[in-house]
């Protein structure tokens, strides 16, 4: 029978996990996927012992102890990287099975060691780009990894479903919060920031803002002017606050400042009267012949023993009237008494 010789080639196809060694151990050739996942190997000049532990019943070593385990089940660990196991099986290229001849490799090698990942290996193909068609199809790799990658393929379309999920909560939330005509918050922001500061320990101020005569603007010029002229107070509230602070509107005509860590009634003041001076500009109305004005009512939290957002937001409400029966474009500071300009004290006001 005549010999059959395998080219590296054929044994690169066959055996793309495979090493050559010639009969000292050193290795002559490496498979192309084994070069692949241990990249950053230097195989050229090496012996099979620098590169791995390796175990049979026992450890090996010496070479001269692996060639007698020739045809028995190996158990490596490569040094480099440190932890990747194989399972493996070394073939004596010159000895034959009873009555053949021998099998030859290529010209100089001696010995032919396949190798191949156990199960619990297969994670550390994650960190490298080896896909199934780097193994043969008689490798049961092969579908492992197949499975590997539809399952990471599937996990990453869930992740971006999750992640649009998400974004879509997110956006749902913030509309849930948000005036669609201003782009401020809304009531519901508006009740959520009121009880956030009634339980914290910072002073603030809530200050409640109404325009004057706004059903008029709507009646004279319509209810797109009248849309520009909301848009305007809310820009102008926005740019008389600070970040910290809270714009909403409340409904209709009527906003609402929360300002944060305020304790001094004269820096609300200072910031009143800028806002009114800005609402009566043109640059609100939008337009000639429409007149805009707004009237303010304040009150502090640390005229508070306990405060309580929602008492403040109703003695607010009575500065503000107070404001307005005093004249309009006005701003008024609540206090212990006040009344709103028709009979009611802020106690029955509130109620």
């Amino acid at each position: 029978m005549t010999a059959l010789r395998l080219q590296s080639a054929a044994l690169d196809r066959l055996m793309p996990m495979h090493l050559q060694l010639d009969r000292t151990g050193r290795l002559l050739h490496a498979g192309p996927t084994l070069r692949r996942l241990m990249h950053d190997v230097c195989f050229d000049g090496a012996t099979l012992l620098d590169l791995f532990d390796v175990r049979g019943l026992q450890p090996v070593t010496s070479f001269d102890t692996l060639r007698g385990m020739t045809g028995s089940a190996l158990h490596l660990r490569g040094r480099h990287p440190e932890g990747i196991k194989f399972r493996g099986l070394i073939v004596d290229m010159d000895e034959a099975a009873e009555g053949d001849e021998p099998l030859r490799g290529p010209a100089t090698a001696a010995y032919v060691l396949n190798l191949s990942l156990g199960l619990n290996e297969l994670s550390t193909l994650s960190d490298t780009s080896l896909t199934a068609a780097d193994f043969p199809a008689t490798d049961m790799v092969a579908d492992m990894l197949y499975l590997i990658e539809a399952n990471s393929a599937a996990m990453g379309e869930a992740r971006r479903l999750i992640g649009r999920l998400q974004e879509a909560q997110t956006e749902s939330e913030r509309l849930a919060l948000t005036d669609d005509l201003t782009g401020l918050g809304n009531r519901r922001t508006l009740d959520s920031v009121l009880r956030r500061y009634s339980v914290r320990a910072r002073p603030f101020a809530v200050t409640h803002i109404d325009l004057d005569d706004f059903k008029l603007i709507n009646d004279t010029h319509g209810h797109s002017a009248g849309d520009r002229v909301l848009r305007g107070v809310a820009k102008v509230l926005s740019e008389e606050t600070r970040e910290s602070d809270t714009v909403v509107r409340a409904g209709g005509d009527e906003f609402v400042l929360i300002l944060d860590d305020i304790t001094d009634p004269a820096v609300v003041e200072r910031v009143a009267a800028r806002i009114i001076a800005r609402l009566s500009a043109a640059e609100v109305s939008g337009a000639p012949g429409i007149t805009v004005s707004g009237s303010l009512g304040t009150t502090l939290s640390s005229f508070y023993t306990r405060p309580d957002g929602a008492r403040m937001l109703r003695d607010a409400d009575v500065a503000l009237y107070a404001s307005k029966a005093a004249g309009r474009a006005r701003h008024v500071l609540w206090y212990e008494g006040l009344t709103h300009g028709l009979g009611d004290t802020s106690e029955e006001a509130a109620g």
